[in-house]
């Protein structure tokens, strides 16, 4: 599996694990998410948090709103994104 590719989905999935504690009554929001997203995702936090409010600002969306929906509608594209880079990347190395 291209490296893009397990980045884009491990962040995926540690999204949608966020939504199901939300259905089960956690909530966290704004910083506090991104915080805990890029703590939980193994990868260093520094360059998770950085990531994620670049895509935030790509979004034009603000960290102080941000929700956990807002978040995974941005994943989910940031997804995509990188399903389609990483196919790419296979297509021009298989040539």
């Amino acid at each position: 599996m291209p490296k893009a590719m397990g980045v884009g989905l491990r962040f995926h999935l540690l999204v949608q694990s966020y939504c199901l504690h939300i259905e089960m009554g956690v909530t966290m929001e704004g910083d506090t998410l991104i915080a805990q997203l890029a703590l939980a995702s193994g990868l260093p936090a520094s360059w998770v948090e950085d990531e994620l409010r670049r895509l935030l600002a790509a979004k034009g969306l603000s960290t102080e709103r941000l929700t956990i929906e807002s978040l995974r509608e941005v994943m989910a594209e940031f997804l995509q994104d990188t399903l389609l880079l990483a196919k790419s990347d296979l297509a021009s190395n298989n040539g």
